[in-house]
């Protein structure tokens, strides 16, 4: 499992050029799984993923996306699943 994530001003999946989600500012993760990878993988990967400190809060200190999200405004997720 890899995965390459980008915080943005800006996002949106299309899919056969048909859109099907787009948010403001956040997090676009670029999700790679194998059929060998586990449940506990992904446990591992969300962990990572919510828990990284790249968001500044009012004292310009770094914050964990989940915690700005919690603090702010409600989180967002969505999975777009490519055959």
């Amino acid at each position: 499992m890899r995965a390459v994530v980008q915080r943005v001003l800006t996002s949106d999946v299309s899919v056969d050029n048909d859109l099907c989600g787009s948010i403001k500012k956040g997090l676009n993760v670029l999700l790679g799984v194998e059929k060998d990878d586990t449940e506990t993988d992904l446990k591992y990967m969300v962990d990572k993923i919510t828990n990284l400190r790249i968001f500044e809060d009012e004292n310009e200190k770094n914050e964990s996306f989940i915690k700005r999200c919690t603090r702010r405004t409600p989180g967002y997720f969505a999975i777009y699943p490519h055959g």
